[in-house]
């Protein structure tokens, strides 16, 4: 169900992040542009399972610009 929220997101990047279960937390991982994509994938997540404890992995990795 996590996996399938961030497969629906309307953002591309999201669309990326992957996730696993184990021992009761939900950890994503993967690569985002922004602080804000990092914070679509959680809240993406967030309501999947009540009790669930989502550990956000995910790394910022914010382009040079120029």
């Amino acid at each position: 169900m996590a996996q399938a929220r961030l497969r629906n997101s309307a953002y591309a990047a999201v669309r990326q992040v992957t996730c696993r279960y184990d021992a009761g937390s939900l950890f994503l991982a993967g690569r985002l542009p922004t602080f804000f994509h990092k914070q679509v994938a959680q809240e993406a997540v967030a309501q999947v399972e009540p009790g669930v404890r989502v550990v956000n992995q995910t790394e910022v990795i914010e382009r040079e610009s120029g």
